[in-house]
C-alpha cells in the first residue's frame, strides 16, 4: 500500500509541535491531531472492506461519489451513491415488507434504497443520493433494514438516541468541509 503525505501529515505535525508549544496549546493541538489520526485509521479500515454484513443484508461494491467508502462534500451538498445488496430471506418474516435504508450516524435515515419481501433471496444494485449536513465534520454512512408499510415509517425507526444502527452497519464516511482542500 502506497502511503501518501496527507496520511502522514498529522503525525509529522504532532511530533514537530509537541516540543515547541506551551501545554495548553499543545493539548488542543494534540487533541485535534489524535482526532484526525483516528479518522484516518477508520478510513483505512473501510477501504479494506469488500462487504458489510448487517442483519439479513450483505452490502458490497459501495461507491460514495467517485470513491469507494469515503467522500468529501460541502455543507448541504449532495453525493450520488450506490452499492450492491443481497438479502438472506431465511432471516426475515415471510411476506413482511422491509426497507433497506441509508442514513448518517447521529443524524437520521435519509433514503430508502430498496423495498424487499421475505419470499426469496433477493439481490440488486441500489442507487441513491445523500444530502450532507450543514455542520462540518465526519459522518458515518450506515445502513439499516427495517420493517414498515411505507418508506417514511421505516425511516422514522432510525433511532439516534440508542445508536441504532450500530457501527457494524457503517458502509462509508462522508466528510463535510467548507473548504474541500482542508483535509
Amino acid at each position: 500500500m502506497k502511503t501518501s503525505f496527507k496520511l502522514l501529515a498529522p503525525i509529522v505535525a504532532f511530533c514537530a509541535l509537541s516540543s515547541v508549544y506551551p501545554s495548553a496549546i499543545y493539548g488542543e493541538i494534540k487533541s485535534d491531531i489524535e482526532s484526525k489520526v483516528a479518522i484516518l485509521e477508520k478510513r483505512l479500515n473501510l477501504l479494506e472492506l469488500d462487504e458489510v454484513v448487517y442483519d439479513p443484508i450483505t452490502i458490497s461494491n459501495v461507491h460514495l461519489g467517485n470513491s469507494k467508502h469515503f467522500a468529501i462534500v460541502q455543507p448541504g451538498g449532495t453525493i450520488d451513491c450506490s452499492f450492491k445488496y443481497v438479502l438472506d430471506s431465511s432471516q426475515q418474516e415471510f411476506l413482511k415488507k422491509n426497507h433497506l435504508i441509508v442514513g448518517l450516524k447521529n443524524i437520521a435515515g435519509e433514503v430508502c434504497a430498496t423495498h424487499l419481501y421475505g419470499v426469496w433471496d433477493s439481490s440488486g444494485k441500489a442507487r441513491f443520493t445523500l444530502i450532507a449536513p450543514l455542520e462540518e465534520g465526519d459522518y458515518d454512512v450506515r445502513i439499516a433494514y427495517r420493517a414498515g408499510k411505507t418508506c417514511e415509517e421505516a425511516l422514522a425507526s432510525w433511532n439516534v438516541l440508542d445508536q441504532k444502527p450500530d457501527a457494524t452497519a457503517t458502509i462509508g464516511i462522508l466528510s463535510v468541509r467548507r473548504n474541500l482542500n482542508s483535509f
